[in-house]
């Protein structure tokens, strides 16, 4: 029986990763006919430029500084953004632009994987077969619900502003959680390196994505101070590296100009207001029956662990304020800045973080429940739908110290047969599993995001990418594209007349002659393929 039960559980581990790669596989094939978009022009220029010049990696890397630099004093102080955004593939040949999918979703869920490794294996104590089948379902709702899966992954700008700094935020998670274990010597200073390193990068983020790791930071540096944990120096060091390139990046000249070009913006007090407001909202708005079905199983998957846990999980309503909070304030960079909640890129690491701040928050309830249920002397019997035992029942010697004058322990519940609690836990298991996958099955028919034209799994980001490789419409996206990308490197051509491409798969950003900034699109045009004109055709219209 216990052979069967571990198959069993080790079926479920493969099914929630087959779940996941169902998923992801049409977001991989779909990225073999992308193009550059946009910005991806404008912060490319020196790097472009510098390449096709020396075809000298240095020679780029050189112009990458100078380009942050020139984006500090013009634009934005955010250093590691403006740096990584210099390096956008189709600028060694539009052929490459499809790394950016590879790099985006890849290193995104590499950074998930980690994050619930450390959280849900080395801090829950959850067991490997666990952890795959947490992270096959969350990585499922992660990547398929995301708000806007072309600025997630398909745009290296934006998605290496946001995606990408909001995988190294989780991959530093999970290096932090990994430090507090540590038992001290090498292994120690590389981790403490590694993520001052790390603080340095996350220093030159977006605000919004800064700013909610900052709180992070103080928050774990606090509670390591309150505990005298042995490494809150460490902890306090590192968020102080975290404070100070935040504070570089605030301090650049730029912000200023930037502030001075965008519509909008309000007192910090007003954002701080209205990122509650919002933030709630939110909350509400981003509720789906997927992302239930990935919270109902974390449940019964953590249950053994936590049993275990040597956590007392003693304040879930002060844990579950803390994360509400941390949600909200993520939003008020943005508020503040643009006076709305931001444009996609912006929108999916909300997603992100909600997904996985509700995973630890149910986590910490079903410990606090767990633990109750202890302090009663009444174990759960019977709820362990993937195999582990429950524990025994306290005895005498277990509890005697609960126990006032004149009490008695309470006479044990008669042991069901084993072939009834086999029953029990198989039906149990069934349930639960029936009731994940009706839960799944349901939300995805019924997905219908903001704008979209009908309900069903098509609007998925995997679904969408899947019907616009199967139907031609990528191919066709991609022909279209690859005509325009010769004629624009045709250097006999000096005056350039270009015709818009008026279908692109739902998950691209498009065509960028379809932009309400066309001027700008067409200068970018002519400064990076070196042309005296660019302009669009006249079609008609």
């Amino acid at each position: 029986m216990t052979i069967h039960k571990r198959l069993t559980r080790r079926a479920t581990a493969w099914l929630s990763i087959l779940l996941l790669l169902v998923g992801l596989l049409p977001l991989y094939a779909l990225a073999l006919y992308n193009h550059a978009f946009y910005d991806d022009f404008g912060f490319s220029l020196l790097t472009r430029d510098a390449w096709q010049t020396t075809h000298s990696i240095f020679g780029v890397v050189e112009a990458a500084v100078r380009n942050t630099v020139g984006i500090r004093q013009t634009w934005e102080g955010t250093y590691t953004t403006s740096f990584l955004s210099t390096f956008q593939p189709a600028l060694f040949g539009e052929g490459a632009y499809w790394v950016t999918t590879f790099l985006l979703l890849t290193v995104f869920m590499l950074s998930v994987w980690f994050f619930l490794k450390q959280s849900l294996g080395g801090v829950y104590g959850m067991d490997r077969t666990a952890v795959f089948t947490a992270f096959g379902v969350l990585g499922f709702v992660l990547v398929q619900f995301v708000p806007d899966a072309a600025e997630a992954f398909f745009w290296f700008n934006g998605g290496v502003a946001y995606t990408l700094l909001w995988s190294v935020l989780l991959f530093a998670a999970g290096v932090w959680l990994k430090l507090e274990r540590a038992r001290g010597g090498w292994r120690c200073t590389l981790l403490t390196l590694l993520l001052a390193v790390l603080m340095v990068l996350l220093g030159g983020a977006k605000y919004s994505t800064v700013l909610f790791a900052a709180l992070l930071a103080l928050s774990a540096t606090a509670w390591a101070f309150f505990k005298r944990r042995p490494k809150r120096w460490i902890d306090l060091l590192l968020t102080a590296l975290l404070l100070a390139g935040f504070a570089f990046s605030m301090a650049a000249p730029g912000n200023a100009v930037r502030a001075k070009t965008l519509s909008g913006g309000m007192s910090a007090p007003k954002a701080v207001l209205e990122a509650v407001y919002f933030g709630l909202a939110l909350l509400g708005h981003s509720f789906s029956l997927p992302l239930l079905a990935a919270m109902v199983l974390l449940v019964p998957l953590s249950i053994p662990a936590l049993r275990r846990s040597g956590f007392a999980f003693g304040h879930p309503v002060w844990v579950t304020l803390l994360c509400v909070t941390l949600f909200c304030a993520q939003l008020a960079p943005t508020l503040y800045t643009g006076n709305y909640l931001g444009d996609g890129r912006v929108l999916n690491t909300y997603h992100y973080a909600l997904v996985l701040m509700l995973a630890q928050v149910v986590l910490y309830w079903t410990g606090y429940f767990v633990r109750r249920t202890e302090r009663g002397l009444s174990p759960v019997v019977g709820y362990d739908p993937f195999g582990l035992e429950t524990p025994p029942l306290p005895t005498v010697a277990d509890s005697g110290a609960l126990l006032t004058e004149g009490q008695t322990l309470p006479a044990a519940p008669e042991a069901p047969s084993p072939a009834a609690s086999t029953r029990l836990e198989e039906g149990l298991k069934a349930a639960t599993l029936a009731l994940v996958a009706g839960l799944l099955l349901v939300g995805c028919i019924a997905y219908h995001p903001d704008g979209a034209a009908s309900y069903g799994p098509q609007n998925m980001a995997g679904g969408s990418a899947l019907r616009a490789v199967l139907d031609g419409q990528a191919a066709a996206y991609d022909a279209a594209m690859d005509a325009r990308d010769a004629t624009l490197n045709d250097s006999a051509l000096q005056d350039v007349v270009l015709t818009p491409v008026p279908d692109a798969p739902a998950v691209f950003m498009g065509d960028a002659l379809h932009s309400d900034n066309l001027e700008y699109v067409l200068n970018l045009y002519a400064d990076y393929y070196d042309k005296a004109t660019v302009r669009v055709a006249d079609t008609g219209d």
